[in-house]
């Protein structure tokens, strides 16, 4: 591996960590995996890559990505609260199998609380979750 290389592979490693612990120091990380700090910074000057900058992006990035689980995954109408009905469902009253008080919390961290709904359209829901492409149950 050409030291040109490696310092790409260390930098990518390194935002790894960084992406996990905001706080981690390029210096003390290289120590531990045996990289050049001086090769290291020559390469990234060389680059314009800077671990300030690095570390803005990645805020930003988490920021965003919260912001946006957030955020209803349809056509947002400017609530948190979307109606949900099984295909062909009149609503609510007309539905044989009345439930209440459903939580789901998904492997991705999303929570969903249905206070109301038949199990049709639950189902219903939790179809319309899977074809995201994200699991829904585990």
């Amino acid at each position: 591996m050409t030291a040109e290389e490696r310092y790409e592979w260390a930098w990518k490693k390194y935002l790894v960590r960084l992406n996990q612990d905001s706080k981690v120091r390029l210096t003390s990380f290289l120590r531990e995996i045996h990289v050049y700090q001086r090769g290291m910074t020559r390469w990234m000057q060389a680059l314009g890559l800077s671990v300030g900058e690095a570390k803005r992006q990645i805020r930003e990035s988490q920021n965003r990505a919260k912001y946006e689980r957030l955020l209803p995954s349809s056509d947002t109408t400017g609530s948190m609260f979307l109606p949900v009905m099984a295909d062909g469902a009149d609503g609510f009253a007309e539905a044989a199998d009345p439930m209440s008080g459903i939580s789901f919390t998904f492997p991705d961290g999303t929570q969903v609380n249905i206070k109301h709904g038949s199990a049709q359209s639950v189902m219903s829901f939790l179809k319309l979750y899977q074809m995201e492409g994200l699991p829904c149950l585990d």
